[in-house]
């Protein structure tokens, strides 16, 4: 008896740190996978700014979405396998659709990985480097929250 007092004890406050440390609102199960079809390097972004750069809006933003210093959100699509993307997890999915101004999920996707505002001017001002899947949150749930391309 003594223990087994011991030993909860010892674990119990790290069951507390491991739990604290978990995300809230996560659920494993509805994140965003990718996957590319094309046969070719393709790389992905989606705008994490629900309102902007989604249909009817669909205007890729003035200047690239770099974080930290390097273009993170835009995403390399790989061949054939699963890219994830941690939306519909952080946030969920309800919460993404109740921003969308049309209630379609755009995806953009791109022949090269720019990783300067030069790069991005590029693709901004030839639509035939960009192209977009537009989808609602039914697809999603239909297709295990899977967007193909092409």
């Amino acid at each position: 008896m003594h223990f087994e007092k011991t030993i909860l004890i010892l674990i119990l406050p790290l069951l507390l740190i491991i739990h604290s440390g978990c995300p809230k609102g996560v659920t494993g199960e509805e994140a965003l996978c990718i996957v590319n079809r094309s046969g070719n390097e393709m790389s992905f972004w989606h705008s994490e700014n629900y309102p902007t750069s989604h249909f009817p809006d669909t205007v890729l933003p003035v200047v690239v979405p770099i974080r930290d210093g390097y273009a993170s959100p835009i995403r390399g699509a790989g061949k054939g396998g699963c890219v994830g993307s941690n939306v519909g997890q952080r946030p969920l999915w309800d919460e993404v659709f109740s921003d969308l101004p049309a209630g379609l999920f755009t995806v953009y996707f791109f022949d090269t990985r720019p990783t300067t505002q030069a790069e991005w001017d590029v693709l901004r001002n030839d639509t035939s480097k960009v192209h977009r899947k537009d989808v609602t949150y039914e697809f999603l749930k239909n297709n295990s929250f899977t967007i193909t391309y092409p």
